[in-house]
């Protein structure tokens, strides 16, 4: 006979005190000794014919284990359907007594999920920027195309490097003395006017010649991505090993046929094609952005604390993999840890509220992920292991849960979608300049008090 107590049940969070008689464990010990009797081997005795006293005595205290274990799940399990809760996360468990003469005794704590009311999706209003692909920008691609189709070439006759060549270097960095990851490089092909380095280096080896050894001097932006070198000078001795220039080229249906199309309108339209499918992906992702903001405007209810804390605890791990590695965004670089542990543990809580929603509207609206999609995004992820992807493919294959991990993103995408789909739509057309620049106008739309980060 099991008896239930509930100790506490407080918003979101339950407890209960669950209590099996001895009899009832005893009576399940001395099933799984028969069960291990049938098939152990010892020695004087015939298969199955081991008395149940030295079954007991050899293996009583394992069996006894096996036992507990699954009477607590058990029981634990059947209190939960019958009561009909949602566990936010694994109940956190504590057996009392286990004494062999007393009944087994265990108290069962967790969070359940909260309920969510799903508010008429038609009263979100957002915006869709739109952007049709200018002429400029298709040429600048195809020439750009071209170029590394055919590849610069050193100079026939020596000459000072020029804005447009292409300059292979050696070159070793250092900030107040010291070197940093990344600072370093050799065979490196650098085209001068690419503004692919720090503003001010390509322009200093303007001018050079093939063999020169340079000093470059620069300071690196206030926002650079490495909080270490934010705002700081730093000296980079450049040797010029050659320098290299693009034929002339000849924008025309020889060169489609190089890179592989059968003429160069046809690649043309195919350069205009992804070029049009990236700023649609990127007006999905900032109507995706405006949809979540929204979201945290309309919902404010409680959210399991255990689910904040596993949040939490993940973004600050990811913070300081970004230390080690020396790429703390400077925003972040600048304040204590404590401004940063309160501005995180909102954005973990903003994070679970809203994953809740799509939750939701995942469950509501029956959001399968079909086999092949989670297929395409297990190969996907695989890709971003190079050498190892045998190694990830069978521990996403071969794990349980790992793939839950793969399903979580994309559920959320295809709920996101659905509720974009329902949500009151209009349409602005912009320049690619200016939906490149809209996320940003949208953190400024937020007020700076309370200010949250987009999940």
């Amino acid at each position: 006979m099991t008896q239930v107590q509930e100790l506490a049940s407080q918003g979101l969070k339950r407890e209960f005190k669950i209590t099996v008689e001895s009899s009832e464990i005893e009576k399940n010990l001395e099933e799984r000794l028969v069960q291990i009797g049938k098939t152990v081997k010892l020695d004087g005795f015939r298969p199955g014919k081991v008395p149940m006293p030295v079954l007991r005595k050899r293996y009583g205290e394992a069996a006894r284990g096996e036992v507990i274990e699954k009477t607590v799940n058990e029981t634990a399990d059947k209190l939960i359907s019958e009561r009909s809760l949602r566990p936010a996360m694994r109940p956190k468990i504590e057996i009392e007594d286990i004494d062999a003469s007393k009944p087994l005794v265990y108290t069962m704590a967790f969070e359940v999920l909260p309920e969510v009311k799903l508010t008429d999706g038609k009263k979100i209003s957002l915006e869709k920027l739109t952007v049709s692909v200018p002429d400029s920008e298709v040429e600048t691609m195809l020439t750009r195309m071209a170029k590394g189709a055919r590849g610069p070439e050193s100079l026939a006759e020596p000459r000072p490097a020029q804005t447009g060549d292409v300059l292979l270097i050696d070159f070793e960095g250092s900030s107040e003395g010291k070197p940093h990851p990344g600072m370093a490089g050799k065979n490196h092909r650098l085209e001068l006017g690419s503004k692919s380095f720090i503003e001010g280096f390509e322009e200093q080896l303007a001018g050079r010649s093939k063999g020169d050894e340079v000093t470059v001097k620069v300071t690196f932006p206030a926002a650079y991505h490495a909080a270490e070198l934010a705002g700081k000078p730093a000296e980079f001795k450049v040797t010029v090993k050659d320098i290299m220039a693009h034929a002339p080229l000849t924008l025309d249906d020889e060169l489609a046929k190089e890179i592989g199309f059968d003429s160069i309108d046809a690649l043309r339209s195919k350069i205009r094609e992804r070029m049009q499918a990236d700023y649609g992906q990127m007006t999905r992702d900032i109507m995706k952005r405006q949809l979540l903001d929204s979201l945290a405007d309309i919902y404010d209810f409680a959210v399991p604390e255990s689910m904040v804390e596993a949040e939490f605890k993940a973004i600050w791990s990811q913070l300081e993999e970004e230390r080690e590695r020396g790429t703390v965004a400077a925003e972040d670089a600048a304040k204590s840890d404590e401004e940063l542990k309160a501005e995180y543990q909102e954005i973990a809580e903003r994070r679970v509220r809203l994953g809740l929603v799509l939750s939701e509207v995942g469950k509501q609206q029956n959001i399968k992920i079909e086999p092949t999609e989670l297929r395409e995004a297990l190969i996907a992820e695989t890709r971003n292991y190079p050498g190892q992807e045998k190694q990830v493919f069978d521990y996403f294959t071969n794990t349980p849960g790992a793939l839950d991990r793969l399903r979580a993103p994309l559920l959320e995408d295809k709920a996101v979608d659905y509720m974009i789909s329902q949500a009151s739509v209009t349409e602005k057309q912009v320049t690619p300049e200016e939906l490149r620049a809209a996320p940003d106008k949208l953190d400024e739309k937020k007020p700076k008090k309370g200010k949250k980060k987009v999940a």
